[in-house]
């Protein structure tokens, strides 16, 4: 089988936190597509080390889709700050242990384990240029696309890596 890495993510532009103080957004997630059974080897996730907090650790979660938006939990993997690669690397989050099949669209979240209002880590995301309409955000538990919830088109910096 053929690997090959996916993103709808254009580059960096600004920085958003997790959790937000500010928004209240409590997580990030880009929704992705496939064509037939693929398995999800890693995901890459930009994260800007200068203002994160040191005792907030990255957290990745995968998640199936419900209408297009994040749905059941399906793997979650938490990333020591003591261990992350910042900006301008990557983090690369192995799942291949987990045998993580999919054959229609799921979804990468990321956050951390800050505490609103106290500590987050910073998330890198684009412009909007690549208008991929993927964005999602969790305000209140519930998950929304960037476009609903704030009119911004924009791509969180994650790639996914599968075979």
């Amino acid at each position: 089988t053929d690997c090959f890495s996916r993103t709808y993510y254009a580059g960096p532009s600004q920085l958003w936190v997790a959790p937000d103080p500010v928004y209240l957004d409590e997580a990030y997630a880009m929704r992705f597509s496939v064509e037939g059974p693929e398995t999800l080897k890693s995901v890459d996730v930009y994260v800007y080390g200068v203002y994160t907090d040191p005792s907030v650790d990255l957290v990745v979660e995968i998640r199936d889709d419900a209408l297009g938006l994040p749905g059941a939990l399906v793997q979650s993997v938490t990333v020591p700050y003591g261990s992350l690669q910042f900006f301008p690397d990557s983090e690369n989050v192995d799942l291949s242990a987990y045998n993580l099949v999919f054959d229609s669209d799921f979804h990468v979240v990321i956050t951390s384990t800050g505490i609103p209002g106290s500590t987050f880590m910073d998330l890198l995301i684009d412009d909007a240029s690549s208008a991929s309409g993927r964005g999602e955000t969790r305000l209140g538990g519930l998950w929304y696309t960037l476009v609903g919830a704030y009119g911004y088109d924009g791509a969180f910096g994650i790639n996914v890596n599968m075979c």
